[in-house]
């Protein structure tokens, strides 16, 4: 890193991130094989939240697997505030303290926790003595998870430096984790030949937006003992809304696994095969009412260009037609397709894609691009992938119109409560409708640069 920055500033947005990263083409670990190779997970924070924020998913999906899990503290976070006095840092330290525990439990860890008890922004010149309190925690079979050597915070930095040294000197492995990084870096910072993303399932990513819940010290400003605004603002924690978390790897340790992370177009063909009609489109009324939704919040009467991904049997695609110029719709499921062209629209171009992959191959230009209720067939790397492809696929001044149901999922990647929360955290909201059942957002995304 060269130069300095500082949490009060904007910071890179998240939306950058997503237009600029090849996610796809990225590894994912194989949390099966992780869990066979190591014998216990050793995860480090410099200070309270650096674990949740980092790779808090990751950490849950391992417990959640069985991996046994200690813990380490290097610093209480008591100087997060530099204008707290010194009974101010006491009171936040120990305040630091209970929200580290409580995320941890979140999080369902349940191993040792070490709390060094190093000084919060001292801990390059306590160095050695960090080595020596870590150096009894780690041997051949533990693989280490440390803040990432250049995150852009001394602290983090000199953790990271340390724990891999230690892991290097005991025969283990350590990998990383970066978290301010997101907020200074461009992505030619990161060497991405060295990173695997943690793709974690939605239960363990629930887990991670509870425990980051608890840090409301630096979430919520510094309250009763000392007036100062939120160390944690909007800007920063929409990185980490992600549903994905960053790994760097330096040597190589961590198991791949071969899975895509997509829904495959069987599991949407079978359902044909005993009705027309799977998803109750034309009967539900709660089909009808998103429907009729959707039509109230967008903003325009005339819609241009529309791109429907995920059209299914087009029963929203004909009804966007009637205000738009054209519509290519797109969906995996040749049923669902065969359906779709028996409607009598004459504007509509119907079209098998698999999504991300195929969106790639798509002419630009679009000034509305549908995502209704498709996000949670992706994982979070698709959906990363999905992102960037629809900034790029998008005309200037163009909006996305995205819903999603709320209600819980079961055998497929991700639910609608997840998915809602990354795409807020990335683009704009210019409309939305929300209640208990369904959430209907209208985004405009930052043009691309």
């Amino acid at each position: 890193m060269s130069g300095t920055w500082s949490a009060r500033e904007p910071g890179r947005s998240e939306q950058s991130w997503f237009d600029t990263v090849a996610w796809s083409r990225l590894p994912a670990v194989d949390m099966g094989a992780l869990t066979e190779r190591w014998k216990r997970l050793l995860v480090v924070s410099a200070h309270p939240d650096d674990e949740t924020l980092g790779a808090g998913a990751f950490v849950a999906q391992a417990a959640a697997s069985g991996l046994p899990i200690d813990t380490v503290l290097v610093t209480d976070g008591e100087a997060a505030y530099p204008s707290a006095d010194a009974r101010a840092k006491a009171v936040l330290a120990e305040w630091r303290g209970r929200e580290y525990d409580a995320a941890l439990a979140a999080l369902g860890v349940g191993g040792a926790v070490h709390r060094l008890g190093l000084p919060d922004g001292g801990v390059a010149p306590a160095r050695a003595a960090l080595a020596e309190r870590l150096a009894p925690l780690v041997d051949e079979s533990t693989l280490v998870l440390a803040p990432w050597s250049q995150d852009g915070h001394i602290d983090h930095d000199t953790t990271g430096v340390v724990a891999a040294q230690v892991a290097r000197a005991a025969s283990a492995s350590c990998i990383h984790y970066p978290v301010w990084l997101w907020h200074w870096a461009t992505p030619d910072t990161l060497d991405w030949d060295r990173v695997v993303l943690a793709v974690p399932d939605a239960r363990s990513l629930h887990r991670k937006q509870d425990a980051i819940g608890v840090y409301r010290s630096q979430t919520n400003g510094l309250t009763g003992v000392a007036a100062a605004p939120e160390v944690l603002d909007g800007g920063v924690m929409a990185h980490f809304a992600r549903l994905t978390e960053v790994l760097v790897d330096p040597d190589g340790v961590l198991p791949h696994a071969a899975s895509q992370g997509i829904t495959p177009s069987t599991s949407f063909d079978a359902m044909f095969a005993q009705s027309d009609d799977p998803w109750n489109v034309e009967s539900s009324w709660y089909e009808r009412r998103r429907s009729a939704l959707v039509a109230a919040v967008l903003p325009n009467e005339r819609l241009g260009r529309v791109l429907d991904i995920g059209c299914s049997t087009g029963a929203l695609t004909a009804q966007l037609a009637e205000r738009a110029e054209s519509v290519l719709a797109l969906d995996i499921s040749d049923e669902a397709l065969a359906r779709a062209r028996r409607r009598s629209v004459t504007n509509v171009e119907w079209r098998r894609a698999q999504v991300p992959r195929d969106l790639g191959g798509i002419d630009t230009g679009y000034d509305l691009v549908v995502l209704s209720e498709i996000g949670y067939f992706l994982d979070g790397r698709a959906i990363a992938e999905l992102i960037g492809q629809v900034d790029r696929l998008l005309a200037p001044g163009g909006v996305v119109l995205a819903a999603n149901w709320l209600a819980s999922t079961q055998e497929i990647p991700l639910d609608g409560t997840l998915v809602d929360a990354q795409l807020r955290a990335v683009w704009p909201v210019v409309a939305e409708y929300r209640d208990s059942d369904v959430s209907i957002v209208v985004h405009q995304p930052q043009e691309r640069v």
